[in-house]
């Protein structure tokens, strides 16, 4: 993750800095596609907290839902090459 824009990097570290946002993060950085239930279940969280929590990282692109089916129903959720990018960087600082 590159400096440059000190706006961009302050939003990125609000997004990060809550314990169970990173604990998505690193849930869907692993490139499995995982439904919020599913992902409540592996880290052992109410599914209202992490329904939340994933809008949240979808709404900010570190998540895209992915739909499948002539309904386009929702499937579950994936992280993006951004979300992949800051776990790597998170887990270089660690």
């Amino acid at each position: 993750m590159r400096l440059s824009n000190k706006r961009e990097v302050a939003r990125v570290l609000g997004v990060a800095a809550h314990p169970l946002r990173l604990d998505l993060l690193e849930a869907f950085s692993v490139g499995t596609v995982r439904s919020p239930t599913e992902a409540a279940l592996l880290l052992g969280e109410p599914l209202g907290n992490v329904r939340h929590h994933v809008r949240l990282l979808e709404s900010e692109g570190f998540l895209e839902g992915l739909a499948e089916g002539s309904t386009q129903s929702l499937s579950g959720y994936r992280a993006t090459a951004r979300a992949r990018e800051l776990v790597e960087t998170l887990a270089a600082l660690a």
